[in-house]
């Protein structure tokens, strides 16, 4: 049970942190600049997700960290520049997923591993589209905003 929340949480948090990476042209409705900015403090945020599921995952830490993962990648996607717009969206809406899934189940982790939805999560964020949307995003990050992740698509 324990190796499926973590394969859960980092199948997650790699979603989330590529997600952040992946970024930025000004043929956007923003500048470069501010996008990577944006990209920057979505980094600097989801790094907090580590800590939510050090312990005993707490559901509410567990519900506050995605919500606030959600809203910063909607308004990455609200700004996205037009290269990479469609690799925003495809995260923001694999980020609405696992935040409606994960409500199903109150936040909580040792229920959401034994649920069937689980497998189909698991399956959505490591399709070909979502693994190529994250190389994509990754790419542009660490070319266009200098920002390096420290997490693998595979």
């Amino acid at each position: 049970m324990k190796r499926s929340m973590s394969l859960l949480a980092g199948a997650v948090l790699a979603t989330t942190v590529l997600a952040a990476c992946g970024d930025d042209d000004s043929s956007g409705s923003g500048s470069t600049g501010d996008y990577c900015a944006k990209i920057a403090t979505y980094v600097a945020k989801s790094e907090e997700l580590d800590s939510v599921f050090t312990g005993t995952p707490d559901p509410a830490k567990i519900e506050d960290a995605f919500t606030t993962m959600q809203a910063m990648v909607s308004d990455l996607k609200s700004d996205a520049p037009a290269e990479i717009k469609a690799d925003v969206t495809t995260m923001s809406s694999a980020i609405d997923s696992v935040v409606e899934i994960f409500s199903q189940y109150d936040w909580d982790l040792i229920a959401l591993a034994s649920a069937p939805e689980f497998a189909t999560l698991q399956q959505e964020l490591q399709g070909a589209d979502m693994t190529a949307s994250s190389d994509r995003l990754q790419a542009f990050s660490q070319d266009t905003c200098g920002i390096e992740s420290e997490t693998s698509t595979t």
